[in-house]
């Protein structure tokens, strides 16, 4: 199947902007779960708007406990008790494009391939099934991460973004879409909706 990978940064461009906080699920095995918060790379560029988004305090970062290398290479050793090493995950490019620069950067192979695995991709499939497809805005699908679990019957995920709570809601969403039921404990409480129950928000 998959791994479900959410990754907080210091900014959006791989090259310059360090993770900060990596967390992951093994779909095959939902309580299989990875979560690490580490310091930024020596140098990386610190994007204070990108901050306000994960509540990461930019005083603090290079306190951390954890160094990015070790961070990096405690992902590592956890993906090796995972059965299928494919990303996903609601926007899976931004964070393959950050795991794949820290490998590099941590000098570690990727383990990953290059096939992702992509939760808009579902829902827009899903909602052209049903005809029910958003009218575009600027020529844009206007489908964020709340937009999506609102379709679903779930709740936005909460702010400030932890790549943990980001990797649950995402799971649980694929599973809906996939198989139609709940997976995790923490979302028993909204119904599952069926393809026909399924209404633009």
């Amino acid at each position: 199947m998959f791994t479900v990978i959410d990754v907080e940064t210091t900014g959006v461009d791989a090259t310059v902007n360090s993770p900060i906080e990596i967390a992951g699920m093994d779909f095959t095995n939902p309580e299989n779960q990875f979560v690490c918060e580490f310091q930024p790379f020596e140098g990386a560029v610190i994007n204070e708007y990108s901050l306000t988004f994960n509540g990461a305090d930019k005083e603090t970062l290079y306190l951390r406990p954890i160094s990015f290398k070790e961070g990096i290479s405690k992902l590592d050793r956890w993906l090796g008790s995972v059965k299928v090493l494919v990303v996903a995950g609601e926007n899976p490019h931004f964070d393959d494009d950050m795991l794949r620069a820290s490998f590099k950067r941590a000098g570690i192979a990727y383990p990953f391939g290059y096939r992702l695995v992509d939760l808009h991709s579902m829902m827009v499939a899903a909602l052209m099934r049903k005809g029910l497809l958003p009218p575009t805005e600027d020529r844009k699908l206007p489908l964020n991460s709340d937009k999506i679990m609102g379709i679903l019957g779930l709740p936005a995920e909460a702010k400030p973004h932890k790549a943990l709570n980001g990797v649950r809601i995402e799971a649980e969403a694929f599973s809906r879409l996939i198989y139609g039921k709940n997976l995790l404990p923490e979302f028993r409480e909204y119904p599952v909706l069926t393809l026909d129950e399924i209404r633009l928000t």
